[in-house]
């Protein structure tokens, strides 16, 4: 009988403990976001994409009608994206449009909320840091139309120019703000042979789900 009160005690005993360290855990989170800095926030991007389980495949079959076939993981799932869209209306609309030349396909959200500076060094930070986000959200705003625009018959020309002077805004980024360093660097080698060859409605889309997705990054370090 002994033994069994005891036992009982001891579980009591773990159970109070551990309700404790989820206490003081859940109110020093809370001492600590109290704390932030907060950037009022709320993008979502929507992502069209292919469900097959044979990604590689999937990826050039994709690129062969004039799809992105860019890469996404997202909650620990792996798609090939067609494209993405600034807006639920258009998503819903071009997968409409695909669901007779492609089999498994859906969209996916992928939001950025709020966003929290917390230490000394990003509080210092936030402004440039926010500000970065708002000129690369600009970019894709402008890619997004430019996309139309080619789709609708604009000259290899006045795109290339635009394309021209979005890549040389994204590249200044990466060199002023370290946050922005890999979007920088990437963006010059995607956008590299479209500007010496034809630039093709697949490679702006592939594009566009890079800034987007690097832009969903970026954010993801401060969504406490």
């Amino acid at each position: 009988m002994s033994v069994f009160f005891l036992r009982k005690k001891a579980v009591l005993c773990v159970v109070f403990i551990l309700s404790f360290v989820v206490t003081a855990s859940s109110l020093f989170y809370a001492l600590i976001i109290g704390r932030a800095q907060v950037y009022k926030h709320n993008q979502t991007f929507y992502f069209l994409v292919s469900q097959n389980p044979h990604i590689e495949a999937s990826s050039l079959t994709i690129k062969a009608e004039n799809g992105a076939g860019y890469l996404l993981e997202k909650d620990g799932n792996n798609y090939v994206a067609l494209s993405v869209y600034l807006s639920e209306t258009d998503a819903k609309k071009a997968l409409e449009s695909a669901k007779h030349r492609f089999t498994e396909i859906t969209y996916i959200p992928v939001t950025s909320e709020n966003l929290y500076f917390i230490t000394r060094g990003e509080k210092i930070n936030a402004q440039e840091t926010v500000n970065g986000l708002k000129t690369l959200l600009t970019g894709i705003v402008l890619l997004d139309k430019e996309i139309y625009r080619l789709e609708k018959g604009a000259t290899q020309q006045s795109t290339k120019r635009v394309i021209k002077d979005l890549s040389k805004t994204i590249v200044f980024l990466g060199k002023e703000n370290e946050l922005f360093q890999v979007l920088g660097k990437n963006t010059t080698s995607i956008v590299g042979e479209s500007l010496e060859n034809i630039v093709y409605l697949k490679d702006l889309r592939y594009l566009l789900c890079f800034l987007c997705d690097e832009y969903t990054r970026i954010c993801a370090k401060f969504s406490r």
